[in-house]
């Protein structure tokens, strides 16, 4: 059978074959991330874009994984960063920080680990969502001929002429329409417009509400869609309402190809619409998660978190505890409302492909009995 053939500006723009790009899923503790090398090089060989999420990755460790992508595909792909538009405590090192966070916080983080059987452990000094590490990235990316970025929190006055000029193009996710239209107006090349169904950091709207509002006022900037999106027909709901593309993580987290421990990918599996739930414990940011023990017992014990970065520092330790215990139940496993259909792990490529022959059959067939039109 010949390949089904979908292809909108954003092929010619990314020179892909498909208008679908991995989300560039990060981490919250030195070098965690869903968004590595296998998974990337996967949905760029498949058609794709793939994007390295280097949120919670040292700088020598994304320089690793860039060529790590490049020995296994010659298909282009991209990087994700964080420039936290405020970094608190910024100038001091992680240890200074810590002594600085609310003792009550601190005071409940100890009794945390007693209550949920996690033996301390130290993780990493990594100063995480901080403007320094970011920087590094940048220059990490400029020096290894990456040449697109995506922006998944803040974006400094500067970084996009910079980038331009080097040839870098810039894609940047928004959860309003005020954020869409100061990007517009910056010159981003590709805006993702991410609604509330969304897995890891989310905003307040929906994605039925939000991406026509954004395509209306960002145009002629392309938008690409994202928020619980799993399968083509919902790649073809997306195009009929402006997009050029989709933007998808859960779907891709729960593959072969995903780092995420077996336990968490099972997670995924058995999830409904309702499992992954928004909470601020993991990042001081509202984060769509799986729901389980953390959350509830933050929830319980009515205390509110920090504001990014805080929140992460004072959970750093815990979460990589977590890890090292292989305590999946309690560790960060980000998730969008889709996952309440993903039924099986699949390859990479297997989920783009069924994505895309599900979007052209979607585009293709006629209309039910139920709907008529002209």
């Amino acid at each position: 059978m010949a390949k089904p053939v979908l292809r909108t500006k954003l092929c010619d723009m990314f020179g892909i074959e498909y208008p679908i790009i991995l989300a560039g899923m990060g981490g919250v503790y030195e070098n965690d991330s869903v968004s590595r090398s296998d998974l990337v090089a996967a949905v760029s060989n498949a058609g794709g874009l793939g994007i390295i999420g280097a949120s919670a990755v040292d700088p020598k460790s994304l320089r690793e994984e860039i060529r790590k992508v490049r020995k296994l595909t010659d298909k282009p792909f991209g990087v994700d960063i964080l420039f936290p538009a405020a970094g608190a405590h910024v100038e001091d090192s992680v240890a200074e920080i810590k002594t600085k966070l609310p003792k009550e916080h601190v005071n409940f983080m100890n009794r945390l680990h007693q209550q949920l059987n996690v033996t301390p452990v130290k993780s990493p000094e990594f100063k995480l969502f901080s403007t320094e590490v970011s920087k590094e990235q940048w220059g990490v990316i400029v020096s290894e001929g990456v040449d697109i970025i995506a922006l998944g929190l803040g974006t400094p006055d500067w970084l996009i002429p910079e980038a331009h000029s080097k040839g870098i193009k810039v894609i940047a996710l928004v959860g309003n329409v005020r954020q869409a239209r100061r990007l517009a107006g910056m010159d981003v090349d590709l805006i993702v417009a991410q609604g509330h169904e969304a897995g890891g950091h989310t905003g307040r709207i929906g994605l039925m509400a939000l991406l026509p509002q954004v395509v209306a006022v960002v145009s002629p900037t392309p938008v690409v869609a994202a928020g619980g999106i799993v399968d083509g027909s919902q790649v073809a709901a997306a195009l009929a309402m402006g997009a050029i593309g989709v933007w998808v993580g859960t779907a891709f987290e729960a593959t072969h190809e995903s780092p995420l421990p077996e336990q968490a990918k099972q997670a995924i599996i058995k999830a409904n619409e309702e499992s992954p739930r928004v909470t601020r414990v993991f990042t001081g940011k509202t984060a769509r998660v799986i729901y389980g023990p953390l959350a509830q017992a933050w929830e319980e014990a009515g205390i509110s978190p920090l504001p990014m970065p805080e929140q992460n520092y004072l959970m750093q330790d815990f979460l990589y505890a977590a890890q090292q215990q292989n305590r999946h139940d309690i560790m960060m496993t980000a998730a969008g409302q889709g996952a309440g259909k993903i039924e099986k792990i699949k390859s990479a490529r297997q989920v783009l492909d069924e994505m895309v022959e599900g979007a052209v059959r979607t585009l293709t067939k006629e209309l039910p009995a139920n709907v008529a039109a002209k």
